[in-house]
Parts: structure tokens; C-alpha cells; sequence
């Protein structure tokens, strides 16, 4: 009887001995954080998530599909007084992520390709508590850019060129700029008795003024104008953007409209909630 009665005493102390030691222990437990996925943009398919600590220390880091928006998710990470999030979000076939697990982290847009429909979001956190809460929401990174060519000619016998130059290629997965110019090509989508749309995608850049915009239309080698010299201009939209009161730091970023008539040499500019068309003098 008080060998069984020692035994209980032992096991008592060491119950209370572990429950002590996790008392004192607690602050190094990690934060169980919920992120609320549900408010996101409708139009983002899938999104990777990073979590950076105060020094920019990796510490969590997930690819997030569509269907998982709508239920809770739960993801562990060390207690502190601040956190950085960062998600980035429909990053696809055009746009080259270069992993580095770090805040060089790199997403850029690959060369002669419109960019991917882009979207972003961080915020600062305090994971000091044994549970902590995040809803996640996404911004808009890009504009579609659409390009109406009118009086324009039969493009059966032409070949037409349109090019975007921006200034930035991409981002670091802070948003850094990457301050490397690229080239976009617009495509055809849609073509009628005179006119010919032309449509592509370009990102956030840090300088609007440096947007060119480049269109050369070519006979081609079968068609009857073969020989004919090329219609060439080069435009700085950029800069008519600017004078047309485009926000390109706005929260999310609106698209462009353009119509260049070939003949009455001007172009026609318009952002989707702008009030008034603008109209430059362009010189072929």
C-alpha cells in the first residue's frame, strides 16, 4: 500500500513538474494564424503566400488554390511582435518566379509575352497571441491594354506589329520594382470592314512617362504593296497617359483603352472610369 501510495506522489510531482514547465515555456509556442481567403477578387485563381519575420527571415511560405478560399485556413509560425505578409497571386505560364525563399524572391514577365493578370497583397502582423486571425485580400497589378487600329487596311496583305516598352519587368515578392525594360507584344483578337483590335497586358511600372508604345505595319511578300515602304510610329503613350490623368499608384489598377487612326494620324486614349477621351497628334 505505500509503495503504490510513493508511486501516485511520483507521478504527481512529475504531472505538475511538465504542467510548470509548459506554463513557463508558452511564449516560445508558435501562433495558430486563420486566414480569411473568402474576400478575394473572384478573378484570382490561385495564390502563393510568404511570411517573413522582423530580420526577413523566411517562415512560412504555401501555394493556395481557388477552392480553398472558402474554408478556414489554419497555417503555425513563431510567436512575435511582427510578421510580414506577402501573397502574390494568378502567376502563370508568362510571368517567371525566381524562388529563392528569401525577399530576393523575383516575379518577372518573360520577354515578348503580355504579362499575367497579376494580383498582390501584404500586411504587417503581431502573432504575440497563441492565436491570431488574417483576411486576405488582392489587388490589382495589371491593365489590360487594348489598341484599336482604324482606317486601317486589309490585314490579308499587311503584317502589323504592336509593341508595348515598359521600364519594370516585375517585382520582388515585396514589391520592389525590378528596373529591367521589356518589350510586350500585343495580339490580334479581333478584326473588321476597317478597323483591327489588338490587345495585351502590361504591369504595374514605377514611371509612367516611360511607356512607348511602337506600331509597324509591313506588306507582306505575297500581297500586291509588297515593296511598298513600312508604316512606322513610335509613341509615347506613357506620357499622354500622364496628361490624361491615368493613376498608375491607384489600388487597383484600371485598364486602357487606345484607338490610333492610321489615316487622321491621332490617337485616342481612355482609361475604363475616366470621364473624358483625350485625343494626341501621332507622326508616322
Amino acid at each position: 500500500m505505500l509503495r503504490h501510495l510513493q508511486i501516485v506522489v511520483s507521478l504527481a510531482v512529475i504531472i505538475l513538474c511538465c504542467n510548470s514547465c509548459i506554463l513557463e515555456e508558452r511564449e516560445l509556442c508558435p501562433t495558430y494564424l486563420t486566414i480569411d481567403m473568402s474576400m478575394i477578387d473572384r478573378n484570382v485563381e490561385q495564390g502563393h503566400i510568404w511570411f517573413f519575420d522582423s530580420y526577413g527571415n523566411l517562415l512560412y511560405k504555401d501555394t493556395v488554390s481557388r477552392g480553398m478560399f472558402n474554408k478556414p485556413y489554419v497555417v503555425k509560425i513563431p510567436r512575435d511582435d511582427y510578421a510580414k505578409c506577402y501573397m502574390w497571386a494568378n502567376m502563370g505560364k508568362n510571368t517567371l518566379l525566381d524562388e529563392e525563399y528569401s525577399l530576393n524572391t523575383s516575379l518577372t514577365v518573360l520577354d515578348n509575352e503580355p504579362a499575367d493578370s497579376i494580383y498582390f497583397y501584404s500586411c504587417d502582423l503581431n502573432t504575440n497571441n497563441e492565436f491570431s486571425n488574417l483576411t486576405l485580400l488582392a489587388n490589382k497589378e495589371f491593365a489590360t491594354v487594348n489598341l484599336t487600329l482604324t482606317s486601317y487596311c486589309d490585314t490579308t496583305a499587311y503584317d502589323t506589329s504592336i509593341i508595348i516598352e515598359c521600364r519594370s519587368r516585375g517585382f520582388l515578392v515585396d514589391k520592389s520594382y525590378v528596373e529591367t525594360p521589356t518589350k510586350v507584344q500585343a495580339q490580334l483578337c479581333e478584326t473588321g470592314v476597317d478597323y483591327s483590335l489588338f490587345t495585351t497586358r502590361i504591369l504595374r511600372q514605377t514611371d509612367i512617362k516611360d511607356i512607348k508604345l511602337y506600331v509597324t505595319i509591313s506588306p507582306k511578300n505575297d500581297s500586291k504593296f509588297s515593296g511598298v515602304d513600312n508604316i512606322f510610329a513610335k509613341i509615347p503613350i506613357g506620357q499622354y497617359l500622364m496628361e490624361s490623368g491615368y493613376d498608375m499608384f491607384e489600388e487597383n489598377l484600371s485598364d486602357i483603352s487606345m484607338e490610333l487612326d492610321i489615316v487622321g494620324c491621332f490617337l485616342s486614349i481612355k482609361g475604363e472610369d475616366w470621364k473624358e477621351e483625350r485625343k494626341f497628334y501621332v507622326k508616322f
